[in-house]
């Protein structure tokens, strides 16, 4: 009791302390505000809202550089502290070290706990769309991610076959996890293409790697999904020092990836700890443990005799997954140890199955897809396709001369009725201008009509003319440009940061129809090249749903709330199925 007291006596003039700093700041009597903060200080030296208190005392007196140390200082007793965090990455902004700001509102971003911290998480993280810009650039047996943030510019140049040998050990894990469970832990991440992709099929993901270098490599890949979708679910990836006593301090979780290079040298550990690390890693993976391991006895790896003894001690048998070659003629093995018999295993939806999965990866019929006005990519006509089927016969076709040219000076609807159904007449409530669809937002937003459809670049939308010469020459281009791409080198979405085409459903008993919302360049370039099924992923925009149901066009948002009748409604939506729109 005695102790409670003190505590809350304590507690009562840390927080009067606090208010007289605040003020003091606000009223700029700065020498009064240091005199409080060092009684703070005396009574609380090594909290949270210590450092917090005083990184605000040294930017209000515009002493950044003294606000960053305190912050960083206070990080290494709290790192895991949301407010700490965000003031580092606030004062980072300021100072113009936009890329590390972006890291820091990331790492803050992982341990949001409520709506509030996400939401500012999202408004620094809109700041900041601006301030940095991305490109992705092929060269040979390279590709190579560029990111400009002022004037810093950020390389990672990566071969291809090294990503494709990534992809296919995602392939592999991608079969064989188990689907009835949630916490995934990898470490050595080294690019992040396997973590983001469990992400995506809806596992809780943390990954580590010892190398701070590779932190650069998700700055990289992942900043243009992260900037522009602040609120979707993300993996985990952080910098962190591995080896026995971080193993042994961290948390059990459903299953443990390490499939990097130099394994030993990633748990920072000698060749005589393997067989405790391998025990612990057995230990803290509570289904299933995935390990790359030397096919033959290795001083820098773990080797498959080491697993099988590690496991064997637990009465469990590794099951060798894939063989993989190397330079030089070493194999290793990429191994599985479950720990449950009968486990089920994850597989990538079907479109139709979205309903029932966590996975926001998905497969479609190229069929099945429109772009945004119900025009379909196969069976139908489509400016895009067509251009580049034109192009597939003459490779020398000029944009002057294509049919993409003469779509855009011919086909320039004057409202949303027109864009729909070519005619007036059909859906004439759509007249007035350009309207969101039935399924759009929630109901508390209500769609309104706007006088002009918006451009999806500077001088056109590429959906419809018109647009300016510039413009209907730069789509050219860039179709062109893709569809090279992709026939040299396929479509890998899983490899590359907006690598998904994405979009979102409608649902009418067993059919469906994928609407494009974005990745309309590589969709076309897909269908010229005849594909018949992509992997493609729910967009992450927040004006759009997941799924749209017919059965509930009662529910659907903008009939709910009186916006659209029933019958316009369901109108809309059958066009998206009907057969032809584009043609």
């Amino acid at each position: 009791m005695i102790l409670h007291n003190l505590n809350a006596k304590v507690g009562a003039v840390l927080d009067e302390l606090s208010g007289l700093i605040i003020n003091f700041v606000e009223q700029d009597r700065f020498d009064d505000a240091n005199f409080f903060l060092g009684q703070y200080i005396k009574l609380a030296p090594t909290t949270i809202e210590r450092y917090s208190l005083e990184a605000l005392v040294r930017v209000e007196e515009a002493d950044w550089q003294g606000a960053k140390n305190i912050l960083e200082e206070g990080l290494t007793r709290h790192p895991l502290s949301f407010d700490l965090l965000y003031n580092l990455g606030y004062i980072l902004e300021k100072n113009g070290e936009i890329l590390e700001a972006y890291n820091v509102y990331m790492k803050a971003r992982y341990i949001a706990g409520d709506e509030r911290e996400k939401e500012d998480i999202a408004v620094a993280m809109k700041r900041l769309v601006p301030k940095i810009v991305g490109t992705v650039k092929s060269k040979g047996e390279e590709i190579s991610t560029v990111v400009r943030a002022g004037d810093v510019t950020l390389t990672i140049t990566t071969k291809t076959e090294e990503l494709l040998e990534r992809k296919k050990l995602l392939g592999f894990i991608e079969k064989h996890i188990a689907k009835n469970m949630s916490t995934v832990l990898e470490i050595g991440f080294m690019d992040g293409i396997i973590s983001k992709n469990l992400n995506y099929f809806g596992y809780d993901v943390t990954a580590v790697d010892c190398r701070q270098e590779r932190i650069l490599n998700i700055i990289a890949k992942e900043w243009h999904d992260n900037l522009l979708q602040p609120k979707q679910k993300v993996a985990k990836f952080y910098h962190s020092q591995i080896g026995l006593k971080w193993m042994h301090e961290i948390p059990e979780f459903d299953a443990i990836i390490a499939v990097a290079n130099e394994d030993i040298a990633m748990f920072n550990a000698r060749p005589e700890e393997k067989k405790a690390l391998l025990e612990i890693l057995l230990k803290k993976a509570r289904k299933q443990l995935f390990l790359r391991v030397a096919a033959v006895p290795s001083v820098t790896e773990f080797s498959k005799v080491d697993l099988v003894e590690a496991a064997a001690l637990h009465s469990l048998k590794p099951e060798v997954l894939a063989v993989i070659d190397k330079e030089g003629g070493q194999k290793f093995e990429l191994c599985l140890v479950n720990k449950h018999s009968n486990l089920e295993f994850f597989a990538v939806p079907e479109a139709q199955e979205t309903p029932h999965s966590p996975s926001t990866v998905f497969d479609v019929s190229l069929e099945k897809c429109t772009d945004m006005h119900g025009a379909g990519y196969v069976n139908d006509w489509h400016h895009f396709v067509e251009v580049l089927k034109d192009y597939q016969g003459n490779p020398a076709l000029q944009y002057s001369d294509s049919v993409l040219k003469g779509y855009y000076e011919r086909f320039c609807p004057k409202n949303q009725e027109e864009a729909l159904f070519v005619r007036r007449g059909r859906a004439s409530q759509l007249r007035p201008g350009w309207i969101g669809y039935p399924w759009y937002w929630d109901k508390s937003k209500k769609v309104i009509f706007e006088r002009e459809p918006g451009e999806t670049r500077p001088g056109g939308n590429h959906h419809f003319g018109p647009s300016t010469d510039k413009f209907g020459r730069a789509e050219f281009g860039r179709l062109v440009h893709l569809y090279n791409l992709l026939k040299q080198q396929g479509y890998h979405p899983e490899l590359f940061s907006d690598g998904y085409i994405s979009g979102y459903l409608l649902l009418k008993g067993s059919d469906y129809r994928f609407v494009v919302s974005e990745g309309q360049h590589r969709i076309a370039c897909l269908a010229a090249l005849g594909y018949e099924k992509i992997r493609c992923r729910f967009t992450q925009k927040p004006e759009y749903p997941r799924t749209v149901v017919f059965r509930d066009v009662k529910k659907w948002p903008q009939v709910a709330n009186g916006v659209y009748s029933r019958n316009l409604a369901l109108k809309v939506f059958e066009r998206f199925f009907a057969e032809g729109v584009g043609r």
